[in-house]
């Protein structure tokens, strides 16, 4: 299990015979429904279907304003915020205090050169009338494939917005630490961890030493992560890496994460990896297939519920 994917080509997948309201299960691990993530009866379904009671952790990436129009209809910039309004209240009743949604998504250009602005006015609408937290913006630097472009360079990062409930979010810094030749060395009174200089204490110099060491450090919120996955069949995949770097600095094994636009199952896929259990809404037939035919590729079988 977890081996390496196969190559996944949408013409040579089998024609989907899933229809809407069709759920999908791997043990009480992995929950799969073909539905409309505004409907809150499709999660109240994957809720009683899996036998949880709470989602610890949200992290997804959504059709953007105007964006895969074939796919999802496009929703218009001036209607995406009350759009998403619908979104983020299907779930927010099942979220614990202690819970983080990380939202990924880019405002494209216009037609006039500008970026568009709607992607600020979401975050804003979240902040202060939604009633979440703004803790961070992470950069998730991607592939930069060059190509021809007009006024404009080849988006090289993408946003990874974080919010959550509380200012006491789940956080496992430790985790995701990276090798480092720069560790400050514990030195001074009161000295703790030695990363974060609010715990450093009152010895010489910025965190109570002036010496480093190899060891392990805190990373940045700059992420680097190339999309490597996509033969898949759908046009939009994010990085496993990115996600398993979420996974494992907001959340313990078997907490259970949704994603509310499954796509083509990369969140699935990263949580199974972490031993954490996981909830997927997918409207699109076809790439609830996607989904299906990924995870088979790897060892699991969605069995239909």
């Amino acid at each position: 299990m977890f081996e390496k994917e196969l190559d996944l080509k949408t013409d040579e997948m089998c024609p989907p015979s899933i229809n809407y309201g069709d759920t999908f299960c791997y043990l009480d691990k992995a929950f799969l429904t073909c539905g409309d993530c505004t409907d809150k009866t499709a999660l109240e379904k994957l809720m009683l279907l899996s036998k949880q009671s709470q989602i610890h952790n949200v992290i997804t990436s959504p059709p953007y304003a105007e964006q895969r129009k074939k796919q999802y209809g496009g929703i218009k910039e001036t209607d995406y915020v009350n759009w998403f309004y619908k979104v983020q209240d299907c779930f927010k009743s099942y979220l614990t205090p202690q819970s983080n949604f990380l939202l990924n998504i880019k405002p494209h250009s216009n037609d006039d050169g500008q970026r568009s602005l709607y992607v600020m006015d979401l975050v804003i609408e979240m902040v202060r009338n939604w009633g979440w937290k703004l803790i961070d913006e992470f950069c998730w630097i991607k592939n930069a494939v060059p190509k021809n472009v007009i006024r404009h360079f080849k988006n090289g990062f993408e946003p990874v917005y974080q919010f959550a409930r509380s200012s006491d979010f789940y956080f496992y810094p430790k985790d995701v630490r990276v090798p480092s030749n720069d560790v400050p060395v514990p030195g001074g009174v009161g000295v703790g961890d030695t990363s974060w200089d609010k715990w450093q204490g009152t010895g010489k110099g910025m965190f109570g030493t002036k010496k480093v060491e190899s060891g392990l450090a805190y990373p940045s919120n700059v992420i680097i992560a190339k999309t490597r996955d996509k033969a898949t069949g759908h046009p939009a995949v994010y990085s496993t890496t990115m996600v398993e770097f979420f996974i494992k600095a907001f959340s313990q094994e078997h907490m259970v994460w949704l994603d509310p636009f499954a796509g083509s199952g990369t969140t699935g896929i990263s949580a199974l990896r972490h031993n954490r259990k996981v909830l997927m809404i997918e409207i699109n037939p076809v790439y609830c297939q996607i989904i299906i035919n990924r995870f088979r590729s790897i060892g699991i079988n969605l069995e239909k519920i």
